[in-house]
């Protein structure tokens, strides 16, 4: 009779027996944090009614990085994929052991896949404007 009341104030995670073995310490400490009504709207309202096509549509020529572990399935690889084929300059980099959390557990490997990329860009816009000087 009062569980949906219970599940309404409860904090996720609130046991360690129910956190996920591919959870870092740092993501289960912040996930106590919530309650269910508050994952529920950030996962509706955040993550599931945004348009990335829309979004993608409106970025037009910039350089975009993907960074993606290939054994996520929260968000499948072939979703990514799917998204970057709107972009014209894109960039794909995949983790082949990585999955959902990846970007936690291999935190190294995805900081120098951004600095790499960053420095890249740099060099390119230098370049652009260079030639139109």
């Amino acid at each position: 009779k009062f569980s949906k009341y219970i599940c309404m104030i409860h904090p996720i995670f609130m046991s360690r027996a129910f956190k996920p073995d591919n959870l870092t310490d740092e993501v289960y400490e912040d996930a106590k944090k919530h309650h269910w009504m508050s994952y529920y709207y950030s996962l509706t309202e955040v993550i599931l009614k945004t348009d990335l096509f829309a979004i993608a549509r409106k970025i037009k020529d910039k350089g975009i990085l993907f960074i993606h572990g290939e054994k996520d399935t929260t968000a499948p690889l072939e979703n990514a994929l799917k998204l970057s084929r709107e972009f014209k300059n894109v960039h794909f980099i995949t983790s082949s052991e990585g999955d959902h959390q990846f970007f936690l557990k291999e935190a190294e490997f995805v900081w120098k896949v951004i600095q790499d990329f960053t420095i890249s860009e740099i060099r390119l816009q230098k370049k652009i404007s260079n030639e139109h000087e």
